[in-house]
């Protein structure tokens, strides 16, 4: 995962800074048509892959290697199975209902050749997390971006266009693809076990329900953006409406990890207090790097990017904010104590209020409304979690969130902000 999104942030930078080293530069429009077929190619499979890959972490048996090496690669034919399937059903509404009018052939064959061969790739770090192999982990950590990078920009060179582009992310999507095939199954060949998935489906069908429902947010957003604006300001909208990565990356791998020692503990109060710990640790990183991005934003997207994006800075900002909540873990806890039956009606609260004020304030304020509605929906989510951990699980928050540090660097960062904003501009 991180691999990915420096790779991604990487072509980006280098996309809006065409005219240095291209003889034929990118304009903004036409990053709008890349970040639409990345865009689609996402919206495919979002609302089962990350549910699965939990439900992965929390339902895999790790007492022996042959026993992961086995189980994971059930869920790779799982992964593959949903891909082709969910791929023939978006063609079919695209084709028989335009979902995206107007898109060329190759944004929407590209995007769905992409997220078929992108989505089972995605189980490449997290076997060797259940493999406690970290080598091949950081491995895979470094060279995936230079993989992107490479594909990517080779096509945009070859053929001095953003089809080529396209092209070389789907070369770097195949190639993904063919080494998580290989770690898969070079332990040696399994053969389906349909009663094992069945068990895993089940297993996961609580997650797969709420995400179907919460992660839907920002693929709305997208929608939103894309039928409000034209691809120019879907561009402006992409490129400032992402998280810093290392807040995502830290923030997922914490809860990721802290999901199977819960699942297998016999303790958990040893857990929750190593959660904890690790939590505020965090908080003491990522905060403080956050806080020093929200300030220079503008010259950021001005001279990392271009002119064109400074608009973004704006989208950026609100998205900084959202390591606050980003941190807050008690969807670690629904999962690890295996209550995900709660995670339904938080989803359900969370996707209405995220519609109903994206469309509101889109209208209003434009791409910053829709931003604010994001960090809004998301702080609800994670505001009620909390008090349904409590009530079922029995687990305040103090057990698993340092609230004191919490509060001075939420105050912090948003003291900041508000400054930024009221009395800068």
């Amino acid at each position: 995962m991180m691999g990915r999104f420096a790779g991604m942030l990487l072509v980006s930078v280098l996309l809006a800074k065409s005219s240095l080293w291209m003889s034929n530069p990118i304009s903004t429009y036409e990053i709008g048509q890349y970040e639409l077929f990345l865009f689609i190619a996402g919206f495919i499979n979002f609302f089962w892959v990350n549910a699965l890959v939990r439900g992965m972490l929390g339902h895999v048996e790790t007492q022996s290697r042959a026993i992961v090496n086995q189980q994971v690669t059930q869920v790779f034919y799982l992964f593959g199975a949903l891909s082709m399937a969910f791929t023939v059903l978006f063609l079919i509404a695209q084709f028989g209902f335009s979902l995206f009018e107007n898109k060329s052939i190759l944004i929407i064959g590209g995007a769905t050749l992409y997220s078929l061969l992108w989505t089972p790739s995605m189980l490449l770090e997290y076997t060797f997390i259940l493999r406690k192999e970290s080598l091949p982990l950081y491995l895979s950590g470094f060279i995936t971006p230079l993989f992107f990078v490479f594909f990517a920009l080779g096509g945009a060179i070859i053929t001095q266009s953003i089809e080529g582009v396209i092209i070389g992310t789907l070369f770097f999507a195949a190639s993904r693809f063919i080494a998580t095939s290989f770690s898969t199954f070079s332990p040696g060949f399994h053969k389906p076990d349909y009663k094992w998935i069945k068990r895993f489906i089940i297993f996961s069908s609580p997650l797969l329900l709420s995400a179907i429902i919460a992660e839907s947010g920002i693929y709305i957003d997208g929608i939103i953006v894309n039928s409000l604006f034209d691809e120019q300001v879907f561009a402006v909208f992409r490129y400032g409406a992402r998280e810093l990565p290392l807040n995502t990356i830290m923030a997922l791998g914490l809860s990721n990890a802290m999901i199977p020692m819960l699942v297998a503990s016999t303790n958990p109060h040893r857990e929750l207090s190593e959660l904890k710990h690790k939590t505020k640790r965090l908080l003491y990183i990522l905060v403080p790097i956050s806080t020093l991005f929200l300030i220079f934003s503008d010259w950021i997207f001005i001279h990392v990017f271009n002119e064109s994006f400074k608009e973004s800075a704006i989208v950026f900002d609100v998205y900084l904010l959202l390591v606050v909540p980003r941190l807050l873990l008690p969807q670690t806890i629904i999962v690890g104590f295996k209550r995900h039956k709660l995670l339904i009606w938080v989803s359900i609260l969370e996707i209405i209020t995220n519609v109903t004020l994206s469309v509101w304030w889109g209208i209003w304020w434009g791409i910053f409304g829709i931003a604010m509605a994001t960090l809004c929906s998301f702080a609800v989510e994670k505001i009620v979690m909390i008090t349904l951990t409590r009530k079922y699980i029995n687990i305040p928050a103090s057990k698993y969130i340092p609230v004191k540090s919490f509060v001075v660097f939420a105050l912090i960062i948003t003291a900041v902000f508000v400054i930024k904003y009221l009395v800068f501009v």
